[in-house]
């Protein structure tokens, strides 16, 4: 090869690395960013993509959060109580938490606090096939129960006077299937998943609502750390606003808001998640007049079953669990977000 050729070979590498460069650059620039003064705010939310978490998806579609200065960045993943704990070191800024596990969190000290209850009540239910004909929890004695959370269980059991050794309680499994094949005869999961996959599936099937028999127990709150509402009360101010227009946008539009779930997994199927919004809508409500609206005497009520149950050590003071400061920010303005 000869100087020469290597020259214009030299030349067209360099040409190639600034093509590239360049593409690399405007890719840089076209890339979507917070606008110079928006807030990136950071939500853990309590499982994987779907209509479970349609408001937010709603708020993110309509320009809730834009119109507060806000981008949302969504972390998926189950949560537990190391989200708890990660919450208050600051990896992020919300979660969407069981309220059961906050009082956990808590009562262990951790510094961390309910903003809002999303959902009014929990969407843990037990159902079977209405073919076996459970209809109360009465008919629960001597039946396999499929129980990821027992504690409702037990609690619920206790209401009617009886315990957990009256009925076949147990296994961790998160293939409904089970219930249909017959492995066990009743199975306790959500309300706008499990039961909505068993009645898409073609079966009847029986629910048995702990809220019957007075198991009244805060389903998906919306959680800060305590450092966050004192530091900067203004974009949790903000950021619930928002969130709370996009479930109240849910609330007046639930088939269009279904879809917003498959803009982040786009192998949901929207006949699923338009099943899955329409059953969440009583949850949203549960009879208070402002949607994510909490009361001291309910989170009492958690605390105290969560004390009789021993899933906490010590009695929690309920006002420590939650504060109605920033919703009352929002709502001072009118019944509207």
């Amino acid at each position: 090869m000869t100087s020469e050729c290597r020259k214009e070979d030299a030349h067209d590498l360099v040409r190639k690395a600034r093509l590239l460069a360049a593409l690399a650059l405007l890719g840089l620039l076209l890339a979507p960013r917070p606008a110079l003064g928006q807030d990136v705010v950071r939500l853990h939310l309590k499982w994987l993509h779907g209509a479970q978490f349609a408001g937010y998806y709603a708020a993110v579609d309509q320009g809730f959060y834009e119109d507060e200065n806000i981008v949302v960045e969504f972390i998926e993943g189950a949560t537990d109580y190391q989200e708890f704990l990660s919450l208050a070191d600051g990896d992020f800024d919300f979660l969407v938490g069981d309220a059961l596990r906050l009082l956990q969190a808590v009562d262990k000290s951790v510094p961390v606090v309910a903003v809002a209850a999303i959902y009014q009540f929990d969407p843990l239910v037990l159902f079977s096939l209405a073919e076996n004909g459970i209809k109360s929890p009465y008919d629960l004695v001597g039946h396999s129960i499929m129980s990821l959370n027992s504690v409702l269980l037990e609690a619920l059991l206790g209401r009617i006077g009886l315990s957990m050794d009256d009925v076949d309680a147990g296994g961790t499994s998160y293939d409904v299937s089970e219930l249909w094949d017959g492995k066990y005869d009743v199975w306790m999961g959500y309300l706008i998943n499990e039961v909505v996959l068993t009645r898409d599936a073609g079966f009847e099937v029986n629910v048995i609502y702990p809220t019957d028999y007075g198991v009244h127990v805060y389903g998906d709150a919306l959680v800060t750390r305590e450092a966050l509402a004192e530091e900067n009360p203004d974009l949790i101010l903000r950021f619930l606003k928002a969130s709370l227009r996009g479930w109240e946008y849910v609330s007046r539009h639930p088939v269009e808001s279904a879809g917003f779930a498959l803009n982040y997994n786009a192998a949901l199927q929207l006949e699923h998640e338009i099943h899955a919004v329409e059953a969440s809508l009583p949850l949203l409500h549960g009879g208070v007049a402002n949607i994510g609206w909490m009361s001291l005497e309910k989170w009492s009520a958690v605390a105290a079953l969560m004390l009789t149950y021993g899933r906490i050590d010590t009695p929690v003071d309920a006002g420590d669990v939650f504060t109605l400061r920033f919703l009352e920010g929002v709502y001072s303005q009118g019944d509207s977000p």
